[in-house]
């Protein structure tokens, strides 16, 4: 009820602002305009418009306590979706029902009185008006409720937005959905066209007005330059009203616009937020799975780690961007995880393998990639499979799972084959000690154009011996 009452008193004061700007309007361009009218009856015509307007207020505010009251039926009751769904509707549709109310039933209670007094009068003798004064008299008063709907039509779009806000907040918290089809009040274009005809029109009346006055009226040279001030006053009167009513548009369409450049600019950085969330969830999923897989087996821990770094030295070597890298760091983390699919006997053997469980180790690269073909969705996890499936693949075709050769092995499988190598061969393993870093270097050498890529295995060589020196 309260939030009814807080909405009619806007509306209320609105309404009596743009009725005392477009009162005075009517006054100025009209008693403006009766040069050949005695001073007495321009004061009664003043009269005549100043109790026309009065009662057109008092009509006004009546009107618009009567047009919000649904409002506040629905408000007694907006509980249900549908009734929450109804005051959605009746908000967005209150600019047209405030343009819709001054347009018709205004002007008819602003018009009809002048004319039935000004008609009385005139048979009166006491009132000398002629019929183009009276035409002239109506088709402003017209404009004048034409430019007094623009205002409440945009003030009343304001007005509804906190109330808008409130009823989808409800809706939000009940888990109502509110249809927005149709739900403008009126497209910018419509806009745009209703102020411009008051810009346009309004002007060019005053002006045709003046003329047809001074044709009528006036016919000495003396009394044309005379009124000449007055041309002028109708020229700034014009020219007033039309940068009021654009200046009405401008504001706006100008809030809008605002509004949607500071939502876009939160949303983008929502995005930009979320897309570091996300990235920081996949690195810790990769991190996880790689932590999980060197936990089996002890003699292994870090290794996975250790890959991806060798892994991404060669891959700057060589040239590779910053998304590429990111690609093989993971893919390099990853590399093994077939190995959770062996079992631990084989695995965790400490002699050395027969040649059936070495065959059932040689399956872990296509595992690795059939586990992570589970992963959804497929497409954010496809970089990733030819590297854990070809890591194994020898460059002179005499690996596994595939035979491939040469080029044909992907990059990122030759790049993890040789950081693999080298890895393994220098950490400790129950049945044997690690390699000496420089024997496990020669191995790599002589291996080149053989088990592993000669370029690759060049630049991780070259790498390794440059160290101590660079540091």
């Amino acid at each position: 009820m309260q939030r009814y009452r807080a909405l009619r008193k806007r509306l209320a004061i609105n309404y009596i602002v743009g009725w005392a700007a477009t009162s005075v309007l009517a006054l100025l361009s009209i008693l403006s305009s009766t040069l050949h009218m005695r001073a007495a009856e321009s004061c009664l015509l003043a009269v005549i418009l100043t109790a026309t307007l009065l009662f057109t207020l008092l009509i006004g505010i009546y009107l618009i306590f009567k047009q919000v009251r649904p409002y506040r039926d629905i408000q007694l009751q907006a509980e249900s979706g549908t009734d929450l769904q109804q005051a959605y509707d009746f908000l967005h549709n209150l600019p047209t029902y405030a343009f819709c109310r001054m347009l018709f039933p205004h002007y008819i209670c602003l018009s009809l009185p002048v004319v039935l007094l000004t008609t009385i009068l005139k048979r009166s003798d006491l009132l000398h008006l002629s019929f183009i004064h009276t035409l002239y008299i109506v088709i402003s008063l017209f404009f004048v409720s034409y430019l007094h709907a623009i205002i409440e039509f945009i003030t009343t779009t304001r007005v509804i937005g906190p109330y808008i806000s409130a009823v989808r907040n409800k809706a939000a918290a009940s888990g109502t959905k509110l249809s927005h089809i149709g739900k403008l009040p009126a497209s910018l274009g419509t806009k745009i066209g209703m102020s411009m005809i008051f810009i346009a029109m309004f002007p060019l009346l005053l002006l045709m007005f003046l003329i047809t006055e001074f044709r009528l009226f006036y016919f000495s040279e003396t009394v044309m330059i005379d009124c000449t001030g007055i041309g002028a006053w109708y020229l700034l009167l014009g020219i007033g009203l039309s940068m009021f009513a654009a200046r009405l548009l401008i504001r706006d369409t100008a809030q809008p616009a605002e509004q949607l450049n500071a939502s876009l600019t939160n949303l983008s950085l929502e995005l930009k937020q979320r897309d570091e969330l996300v990235k920081q969830l996949q690195d810790s999923y990769f991190s996880t799975l790689s932590a999980a897989l060197d936990a089996r087996d002890p003699y292994t821990a870090g290794h996975s780690m250790r890959v991806a770094e060798y892994s991404v030295m060669i891959g700057r070597k060589l040239g590779l961007a910053e998304d590429e890298l990111d690609i093989l760091y993971k893919t390099a983390l990853i590399h093994d995880i077939g190995k959770v699919g062996i079992p631990d006997m084989v695995l965790l053997k400490e002699g050395k393998l027969s040649e059936e469980e070495y065959l059932t180790i040689q399956r872990h690269p296509v595992l690795g990639e059939h586990i992570l073909q589970h992963v959804q969705p497929a497409q954010s996890i496809k970089p990733f499979l030819s590297g854990v499936r070809s890591h194994h693949e020898r460059y002179d075709g005499k690996g596994y799972p595939d035979q491939l050769a040469g080029e044909r092995i992907p990059l990122s499988g030759r790049i993890i084959a040789v950081a693999d190598a080298f890895d393994a061969m220098t950490s400790d393993r129950p049945y044997r000690k690690g390699m000496k870093d420089e024997e496990a270097i020669s191995i790599l050498e002589q291996g080149r154009g053989t088990q592993w890529d000669p370029i690759i295995a060049g630049i991780f060589v070259d790498q390794y011996r440059c160290r101590p020196s660079c540091c």
